[in-house]
């Protein structure tokens, strides 16, 4: 198999990813100055995407943020990066700055698959860890009961996995959710 080197394609100005990504059908997302196309999702991903989008949006309900999918674009500012993150809890005013875009997130969610697994958790993960408003980042496999979350400390990021049985906290402790309600209606064993 041929290597291919990433010189073999053009890099992009942030301005002209924008006025691409307006123009086109498919979603891409923005990685220094390299424009990625995102895959499609499973059946299992969609399900716990789901799942974990109605949780929040429940929980957040009456309070000031508010839950996103994964058809808004979050820009890291401080590595120039624009993502589609399955989920995130956002609590700036949706009235305010491009309705396109979010800037700051408090929570991101990433359900992982085997072709974006380690994308996720290196390059993405890399870069969410730079948001100034970041709490915390989960990593969803989708084909086992495992989370791992990534908790911003006074002393920097600490890392936990959560399994079968076990009950995830997130936001700070505010909301606990159960591994079963994660992988409601498919069968893993949670």
């Amino acid at each position: 198999m041929a290597q291919v080197s990433l010189a073999q394609f053009p890099l992009y100005s942030r301005d002209e990813y924008l006025a691409l990504e307006q123009m086109s059908d498919i979603k891409h997302e923005y990685v220094d100055g390299l424009i990625v196309a995102m895959v499609g999702t499973s059946k299992a991903h969609d399900v716990i995407v789901h799942n974990l989008q109605r949780v929040l949006a429940n929980h957040l309900q009456g309070k000031p943020c508010r839950v996103a999918g994964s058809d808004l674009k979050l820009y890291v500012e401080a590595a120039n990066r624009f993502f589609y993150p399955d989920l995130m809890v956002v609590c700036s005013d949706p009235t305010v700055g491009n309705p396109y875009i979010e800037t700051d997130a408090r929570l991101v969610i990433e359900v992982l698959s085997t072709k974006t697994a380690e994308y996720d958790r290196a390059v993405k993960g890399e870069a969410y860890r730079q948001l100034p408003g970041l709490v915390e980042y989960l990593l969803i496999a989708q084909n086992r009961p495992e989370v791992h979350c990534c908790r911003r400390t006074g002393a920097g990021w600490e890392e936990q996995r959560y399994g079968p049985g076990d009950i995830v906290p997130v936001l700070e402790g505010e909301l606990s959710i159960a591994m079963a309600t994660i992988y409601e209606r498919l069968n893993i064993p949670a």
